[in-house]
Order: C-alpha cells, then structure tokens, then sequence
C-alpha cells in the first residue's frame, strides 16, 4: 500500500515546467512602430497559448485633478493670487502667477480637492490655468 501511495505521489504531483519568457523587446523596432502611428503597445508576457498586451493609457484631462484630500475652504476678501498659492501648495503643487491677479476673492467650497477649486476660482476670475507636469501656469485670459 505504501508503495503504492509513494509512486503515484512521485509521478502525480511532479510539478510542470514553467513556460519560457520571451527575450527583452527590441527598443528601436518598438520606438520605430510608435514613430509610424501604430498604437504603442508591448508584450508583457507570452506562454505558449496566447500573448497578452498592454496599450498605453489614454492622457489625464486633469492629471492632478484628483489629487490629494478633499478640503473645506473659506476665502473672505482674499487677493486672488493667495488664494491660489495656497490652493497650490495644498495640492502639493508649484505655482507660478501672472501679472494681473490682485482681485479680491470670496468663497466657500465644500468638500473639494485643491485642484478643483483652483478652477473655479480661476473660472470665475476669468484666469487661465495649465498644468505643466507639478507646476501650475496661471494668468490673465486675452482681452479681459
């Protein structure tokens, strides 16, 4: 009986080789291609039955939209380029401000990322925000 229990354990449970990696990517060949307009793609990993891809994610509208804890904010007779300093910094973002942005700023957001609310203020002051990687672009729009 013991003889029996030990071959089939030995010859049942013999785990199975593990599928070969295919070799590294070819840069050029990849850069070349993504160059040419087709969609950047690249192999992840490839067994035997199939092979799976990953396409690069579409670009974030708002990459730092959603960034950070909701806040409340109050701002009473605020200069405007304070208020968005201190949104800025909230965010964990650099600011760089335009001439121009000396109004007088007074709200109350609820439960808001910093972000978010940079735009509305900017929205309502008629100032154009750009994020630029972690920085924050804001000045004056055209003929206001």
């Amino acid at each position: 009986m013991r003889r029996i229990a030990l071959s089939a354990l030995l010859t049942g449970c013999a785990a199975a080789t593990p599928p070969a990696t295919s070799p590294r990517a070819d840069l050029d060949a990849w850069t070349a291609r993504e160059q040419d307009g087709a969609p950047a793609s690249m192999t992840v990993q490839r067994t035997r039955f199939e092979t799976v891809r990953l396409s690069a994610p579409p670009p974030a509208e708002l990459p730092y939209a959603r960034r950070g804890p909701r806040i409340d904010v109050h701002f009473v007779r605020a200069r405007l380029s304070n208020a968005l300093r201190f949104l800025a910094d909230a965010a964990d973002l650099g600011i760089v401000l335009g001439e121009g942005l000396d109004a007088e700023v007074t709200a109350d957001l609820r439960r808001v990322r910093p972000v978010e609310a940079m735009h509305a203020l900017a929205e309502a002051h008629h100032v154009e925000l750009r994020i630029i990687g972690r920085t924050v672009i804001a000045q004056r729009r055209n003929g206001t």
